[in-house]
C-alpha cells in the first residue's frame, strides 16, 4: 500500500495507471511483448481503502526483477509508489498485481 496515513474520502481517480518499478528504482522498459504501464479504475472495498477494480498484468522483460509498483496520473506524473517482495525474470515473463490487495488509503494529491 502506499504510505500514506487517512482514508481517501473521494475516489482517487487521479491515478489512472500503475506501472511496475524494477531494481534500478526505475520503472521497466523494454521486452517483448514490450512492458506497458496498465489503465486502472477503482472501487471502495468494505474495508475502506480503494481498491484497484481488476487485475493488473504486466508483461516483464528478461533479466528484470520487480521490486515495486508506481501510481501515474493520466499526464504520465508518478504520484507514490510502494515496494512489493522483490520477484526475478530471467526470461520474459508477465506479472499479476491482485486487485484485493492493491490498493490505497491516504490523503495524497497531486500538485494542481
Amino acid at each position: 500500500m502506499l504510505d500514506v496515513y487517512k482514508p481517501f474520502t473521494k475516489c482517487p481517480s487521479f491515478i489512472t495507471h500503475l506501472g511496475l518499478i524494477g531494481s534500478d528504482d526505475r520503472e521497466l522498459s523494454g521486452g517483448d511483448p514490450p512492458y506497458e504501464r496498465q489503465p486502472v479504475a477503482w472501487i471502495r472495498s468494505e474495508d475502506d481503502l480503494w481498491h484497484i477494480a481488476a487485475d493488473c498484468v504486466f508483461n516483464v522483460p528478461a533479466d528484470s526483477t520487480v521490486t515495486g509498483f508506481a501510481c501515474f496520473t493520466a499526464e504520465g506524473v508518478a504520484v507514490g509508489a510502494t515496494e512489493l517482495l522483490g520477484q526475478t525474470f530471467v526470461e520474459q515473463g508477465r506479472y499479476r498485481l491482485l486487485a484485493a490487495e492493491t490498493g490505497v488509503l491516504g490523503t495524497f494529491t497531486p500538485d494542481r
